[in-house]
C-alpha cells in the first residue's frame, strides 16, 4: 500500500473537495482518462497540478465518497477489528516481548497510518 497523494486543482464554482486524494483513487480516474487521452502519465499529470474537480466528476463520479473522511474512518475501524480478532485468536501463543508480535503490531500501525493519510 502506498501513501502517495495526488493533487486536485481548484476550480471556481466546484463542489467542496479535497485538495489531495490518495494515489489509488487517482489511478482509478486515470484509467478512464488514459482510455480517451494518450500521452501524459499519471505522474506527469501530478507534476502539472493534477486533475480538476470537474474532470474527476467525469472520470470517477464517486471520487469524493472514495476520499471522504467517513470512508477512511470505516477502513480504520475494519483494520482495528482485524487486529483485535487476531489478538484474541493468537494472544496465548505470544508473550509481550515476542519479536513477532512487535513486528505484526508495527505492520498494523503502518496500515493504519496509510489509511489515515499520515
Amino acid at each position: 500500500m502506498e501513501n502517495r497523494l495526488f493533487p486536485i486543482q481548484t476550480e471556481r464554482g466546484a463542489k467542496p473537495h479535497p485538495r489531495q486524494i490518495p494515489w489509488s483513487v487517482a489511478e482509478l480516474a486515470y484509467s478512464v482518462y488514459s482510455a480517451k487521452h494518450k500521452g501524459q502519465s499519471l505522474e506527469r499529470l501530478a507534476e502539472r497540478g493534477g486533475f480538476g474537480p470537474g474532470e474527476m466528476d467525469v472520470f470517477l463520479p464517486d471520487w469524493r465518497e472514495k476520499c471522504s473522511e467517513l470512508v477512511q474512518l470505516k477502513n480504520i475501524v475494519a483494520i482495528q477489528a482485524e487486529l483485535i480478532s487476531w489478538y484474541e485468536s493468537d494472544s496465548e501463543r505470544y508473550s509481550y516481548d515476542d519479536d513477532d508480535v512487535s513486528e505484526d503490531l508495527l505492520e498494523v500501525e503502518k496500515r493504519l497510518r496509510l489509511v489515515q493519510g499520515d
